[in-house]
């Protein structure tokens, strides 16, 4: 019979968007990072399926993505596979891991200037990446705060405590970042260094969510004090940015001018994350008000929802640039409106059908953005990208935080799904490897089914071995740190 295309793929409905679906889509991704780990534990960073070449740049920040991601896939689907690749991988991240007790570094030339990084304060640790002498290093709070997400993540995920003693210095770094304002420092370089007046408008939420994480996992509120000092110094900030909207700007392109639109943007999802965290353990009430205020502002503003979008294969997406279809920056919206779902549940259901709409029709979107097999058996090698998320809608290329901001949107969903208990969650079981199946894995039959337009049978997984067995991650030059393009 007839298929319905649109955008030359089989339309994807609402109907898409069920637990067993997400299940099997945050398994496919896991299956990415799988096929994507390098021997050495470091991941494809960024690949061009067409061409079929890959980068020569990285980002321990974004590599760190992957460990976590690991560890929530097997929460859904018990394979061991996911814990060695997590473990492997925070193997590698740790081979950057300075203490204070370590002796102090060699300076290194940058910009003409001989720089002498700082050593880590008593008691804690940080990552200093690359290492002195291999490019320009550099002291990220970033790392630092996102590592304590992976290692959490890994931790919950074994139940083991081999890590608490690194948890508990990565934390003691992150509150050594915050200043009697609120405001967290993002690089910890001296005044030489050309980060020293770098902005990063991502950092601060990625902290405080460390911080809430940390309360959380040893069940001590202190971790999450500070937060009082954040919401102080950050929901001012943010209410500044948002009220400068252009006086008779067109929604969504001209609502904000493109440099305040990117320092919302990049604060907003990670701050909602935090908020939420800060809620769970017990901080500063506002929590609630600055989350859900913020998570608004996200989907009032840049949502494409079903009610407003011009094609159907936009719904959930957001919109970023004229130039552009919309892509994967959806999915860092999206945690941070899964996050305002958690929120609400918790504390202003009145308000949680709207965050839930927004993470779902998200979700959809993602279900577009994912590999399968209808969009990837024309390029050279589609395993490699099944499973992955594209750039945009009309741009393959893959990069490692794509995926990662899309699997945690998924895990945060299977997350909340089994705490509503109006409608219990529908998974597989976990513990069930064979029930549970890669979705986007794909053969030639199925992708026959497919754009027959009829559904999948009963999933069944091959397991591939790690792909990066006897490869060598590539030569990379130097660490890209730049935004989420």
């Amino acid at each position: 019979g007839a298929v319905y295309l649109f955008r030359g793929v089989p339309e994807v409905s609402m109907a898409h968007v069920t637990d067993r679906n997400v299940q099997s889509m945050l398994v496919s991704g896991g299956e990415w990072w799988l096929e994507n780990q390098y021997p050495d534990g470091s991941f494809e960073y960024k690949y061009w399926p067409e061409q079929n070449r890959r980068s020569t740049e990285y980002n321990e920040v974004r590599h760190e993505l992957g460990v976590r991601d690991l560890a929530d896939t097997y929460r859904y689907r018990n394979d061991p596979r996911y814990l060695a690749g997590s473990r492997l991988g925070l193997e590698w991240l740790n081979r950057y891991l300075v203490s204070d007790t370590d002796p102090p570094a060699p300076a290194f030339q940058a910009g003409g200037r001989s720089i002498m990084l700082p050593h880590p304060p008593p008691g804690t640790v940080l990552f200093r990446y690359p290492h002195v002498g291999t490019g320009s290093p550099n002291q990220k709070l970033g790392t630092v705060a996102v590592g304590v997400l992976a290692v959490v993540a890994l931790a919950e995920a074994t139940g083991s405590h081999e890590y608490d003693e690194l948890l508990r210095k990565l934390g003691k770094f992150t509150l050594a970042m915050l200043d009697e304002k609120g405001k967290f420092r993002a690089y910890y370089v001296p005044v030489e260094h050309p980060y020293y007046t770098s902005v990063n408008d991502i950092v601060p939420g990625e902290a405080a969510l460390a911080l809430g994480k940390l309360a959380n996992y040893f069940g001590e509120p202190e971790w999450i004090a500070p937060y009082t000092k954040f919401v102080d110094y950050y929901q001012p900030w943010f209410r500044e940015r948002a009220a400068r909207k252009v006086p008779g700007g067109r929604w969504p392109r001209d609502t904000y001018t493109n440099s305040d639109r990117l320092e919302l943007v990049q604060f907003g999802p990670w701050s909602v994350m935090a908020a939420a965290q800060a809620h769970l353990t017990g901080g500063d009430p506002r929590s609630v008000e600055f989350g859900l205020e913020v998570a608004d502002w996200m989907i009032d503003n840049y949502q494409w929802s079903a009610d407003r979008a011009p094609f159907p294969d936009y719904v959930g997406g957001y919109y970023k640039m004229p130039e552009e279809l919309p892509a994967m920056q959806t999915f860092c919206y999206s945690e941070g409106t899964a996050a305002a779902w958690r929120l609400a549940m918790k504390a202003a259901p009145e308000r949680q059908p709207k965050y839930e709409a927004s993470t779902r029709e998200a979700i959809r979107f993602l279900e577009v953005m994912q590999f399968d097999p209808v969009d990837s058996y024309f390029l050279a090698a589609p395993g490699k990208v099944r499973g992955g998320i594209k750039y945009e809608m009309a741009q393959n290329k893959v990069r490692i935080d794509y995926v990662g901001h899309g699997l945690s949107t998924l895990s945060q969903y299977l997350d909340l799904r089994a705490q509503d208990a109006r409608n219990p969650i529908d998974i597989a079981d976990p513990a069930a490897l064979a029930e549970v199946s890669a979705r986007h894995a794909g053969t030639p039959e199925e992708l026959a089914i497919v754009l027959a337009g009829l559904p999948l049978p009963e999933p069944h997984l091959s397991v591939p071995p790690l792909a990066g067995a006897g490869m060598a991650p590539p030569d990379r030059s130097f660490d890209d740190d730049g935004g989420v393009d």
